[in-house]
């Protein structure tokens, strides 16, 4: 695995431009000069897990725009100015979940304003966690996804206003949370979903004032 944290100097990872597999984890966590990404963009193959937190100055993730495939789950956290995921471009799947944001309060990107960036992927192996990005406002940048094997939640996102983005989803294997996102005002944007292999918990969305959205759903639990 490669861990790259606290270098408190370190703008970008120039010097791994000949790098393109890892077999184990990346992270990129605490640098907080990193502005970018750029030097890695002959990686194609994440076999772990690629976890970016805590880069307070980085604003894309151009560089990674090589990357096709991770084996195990993509987390990013707290990564105060990062507007995009510009730079996923390429990435078709994740073996494991997706976290955008996590549990804590202070845990989520404050500058995302959508998935766009993320237009390639087509399936995530575990569950899409979306929490605490509080300048969220769709899901665009989805619109390839196809199926979540796990769970989706989207929870305390208070910017979001539709789950434009998702319309591409027809499978849900685990459950669905829809919690705490006060601007949510539709469900438009899960309209070709057709089955739900788990619980459906949808609470607490002030603005919400329908379940139109939900009209081909077809199955609820196994």
């Amino acid at each position: 695995y490669v861990d790259i944290r606290l270098n408190n100097d370190l703008i970008r990872p120039g010097g791994l431009m000949g790098l393109f597999s890892i077999g184990g984890s990346l992270t990129f966590r605490e640098n907080h000069a990193l502005a970018s990404l750029t030097g890695l963009e002959g990686l194609t193959t994440v076999g772990g897990d690629l976890n970016i937190r805590e880069n307070v100055s980085l604003t894309s993730l151009t560089g990674l725009d090589g990357l096709a495939t991770i084996g195990g789950t993509l987390t990013i956290e707290q990564n105060y100015w990062l507007g995009t995921l510009t730079g996923l471009d390429n990435l078709t799947s994740i073996g494991g979940s997706l976290y955008i944001g996590t549990g804590f309060v202070s845990s989520g990107n404050p500058s995302l304003t959508s998935m766009a960036g993320l237009d390639g992927l087509t399936s995530i192996g575990g569950r899409l966690y979306v929490r605490n990005n509080i300048s969220l406002e769709s899901m665009e940048g989805l619109e390839g996804l196809t199926t979540i094997d796990g769970s989706l939640t989207i929870n305390h996102n208070n910017s979001i206003v539709s789950l434009a983005g998702l319309e591409g989803l027809t499978t849900i294997g685990g459950g669905l949370a829809i919690v705490e996102n006060n601007s949510l005002a539709s469900l438009t944007g899960l309209d070709n979903v057709t089955s739900i292999g788990g619980d459906i918990s949808i609470k607490n969305n002030n603005a919400l004032t329908s379940l139109t959205g939900l009209d081909n759903l077809a199955s609820i639990g196994d």
